[in-house]
């Protein structure tokens, strides 16, 4: 059997969206929320600033002049405005608390789910905020190392809250997640900031993220190391989710995700009838994903519509994203940078924007996108790609459609062959060999203007690539050469009239 490593970000009707600040400026998301959670600890004057400490620490304490020693006790006591302080104590925090059971409809026993649990909301003006001390990362330990379906050990479960920042734990050997939001669909959770996380070896059977997260809005997940989640694809008999919520304004920034099969995984796994429409909350819209490093990993962003279970069947497949910023990554001997498919969706998803990205060595196509349309790509740099840069596919639904905007700017090298492949519904799939042809492809269906006329063909001159390192050269061709003056790929900078450039991306004149 094989075992496969993957962070998931999973839900029934899911959507990740961001926050549009100077740096933030792409031409399809439009995100105001979660930065808002991020605050300092000594910004909650009303709230009290509790600790714990699983060895100098006592449950008969009042958590204030003395810690608290169990960690679950510490969770069980917060209210809004407050703050938990987990102290290093030199020995990992662990759990064998139950915090959810699964029944058969006899009432009879399946699984039990253990772990850590907060199950107490902030406030917009009294976030709860659960950190790690500053002088040494605290480690939650649960002590798993395979997958363990009937008595799965998590992280942290945050139990339908709002309002919550996570920041600055190690958190190892768990099952399932890491940090994880509602296991059991639909759930009322907004505004989460976790940040400045080390999250690895999470182990399980099927839906295994380092970070889960399930029907959320108002998300930041800023400054995370993940990797090594090992999700084995079993046959786990799973609960199709009929109900759910939509994801929406979510910022990923600032992460890194290494030796991972998956890197980011969202499924807008909507569902509905006829009388669907695309204004209620089901789909994924909204999101940033940001100056993240992708080093060693398979399907680097893996956006799709998906519904496993045997009754989907009968089901219209309603998923979908929209408003999809992807810039300032850096992608590293990956197989793709971003598979974006919603080709069994009934309708199309809309207004993706790839920019300023740098992807280095892709083993297969680099972005691949089916049943998407206003799309946008420039100012990245792709160098040493082993097979297609981009590739389009026809969607499966009827409405579901692919459409290129605007392909411009791009810079390419250390290719032994510039290789695109669109695809229009036509029996044979329409390919553009070279830089040249492509320039010629405007009167293609899918394209709205000429594409990479603008293109650079030439080093973009890393200053020590031999070491994963790709910042760009002081006399590299690529600094302020790419659309609104920008420089070309990830470590990009803003020239003097950035505001007006800013304004442009989000007014979308182009």
């Amino acid at each position: 059997m094989r075992v496969k490593k993957t962070i998931n970000r999973l839900a029934a009707f899911i959507a990740l969206p961001i926050c549009l600040t100077l740096t933030l400026s792409g031409c399809g998301g439009s995100v105001s929320g979660g930065e808002q959670t991020v605050l300092n600890s000594e910004a909650n004057a009303s709230g009290a600033r509790l600790q714990v400490n699983n060895i100098s620490g006592s449950d008969a304490a009042d958590g204030i002049n003395q810690p608290f020693q169990s960690l679950q006790y510490a969770l069980n006591q917060l209210r809004p405005g407050d703050v938990l302080v987990v102290q290093d104590s030199g020995q990992p925090y662990s759990t064998s608390e139950v915090i959810a059971e699964e029944r058969n409809a006899n009432g009879d026993l399946l699984k039990t789910l253990r772990g850590f649990k907060l199950s107490t909301s902030g406030t917009e003006a009294l976030p709860i905020i659960i950190e790690g001390e500053n002088t040494g990362r605290p480690i939650i330990d649960q002590q798993q190392s395979s997958s363990i379906a009937e008595n799965a050990i998590l992280g942290l479960l945050l139990d339908c809250v709002n309002h919550i920042v996570v920041r600055n734990f190690e958190i190892r050997n768990a099952n399932e997640a890491g940090i994880s939001s509602s296991i059991n669909g639909a759930c009322d959770t907004t505004n989460i900031t976790i940040e400045d996380n080390h999250i690895h070896d999470i182990h399980g059977e099927k839906y295994v993220g380092g970070i889960r997260m399930m029907g959320v809005n108002n998300l930041l997940v800023r400054g995370n190391h993940l990797h090594d989640i090992f999700s084995q694809q079993s046959a786990e008999d799973v609960e199709f989710f009929t109900d759910g919520r939509g994801l929406d304004n979510i910022l990923i920034e600032n992460n890194q995700f290494e030796a991972l099969d998956t890197g980011v995984a969202i499924n807008a796994q909507g569902i509905g009838d006829s009388a669907f429409s695309l204004e209620r909350q089901e789909s994924v819209t909204g999101i940033q994903i940001a100056n993240n490093v992708f080093n060693h990993v398979g399907n680097a962003i893996d956006l799709h519509t998906a519904i496993s279970d045997a009754s989907s069947s009968d089901k219209i497949m309603t998923g979908l994203f929209s408003d999809l910023d992807i810039y300032g990554n850096t992608f590293n001997q990956v197989d793709s940078a971003l598979a974006l498919d919603t080709g069994k969706s009934l309708y199309p998803s809309e207004s993706v924007c790839v920019f300023n990205n740098t992807i280095i060595n892709t083993l297969s196509s680099s972005l691949v996108l089916t049943g998407v349309r206003d799309t946008e790509i420039f100012n990245n740099i792709f160098s040493m790609p082993q097979s297609t840069l981009l590739e389009t596919n026809v969607a499966t639904a009827n409405t579901s459609q692919n459409n290129l905007r605007y392909v411009d700017n791009n810079l390419f090298w250390n290719f032994s062959a510039l290789s695109w492949r669109l695809s229009n519904g036509s029996a044979a799939d329409t390919t553009y060999s070279d830089l040249v042809s492509w320039n010629m492809a405007s009167s293609h269906s899918e394209l709205e203007a000429s594409p990479d006329v603008n293109a650079l063909l030439d080093d973009p001159e890393f200053i020590d690539p031999s070491s994963a390192s790709y910042q760009l050269s002081p006399t590299s061709p690529a600094l302020l050469a790419g659309r609104f003056g920008m420089s070309v790929g990830a470590d990009f900078s803003f020239p003097e009239n950035a505001d007006a450039i800013v304004n442009a991306c989000i007014q979308r004149t182009f």
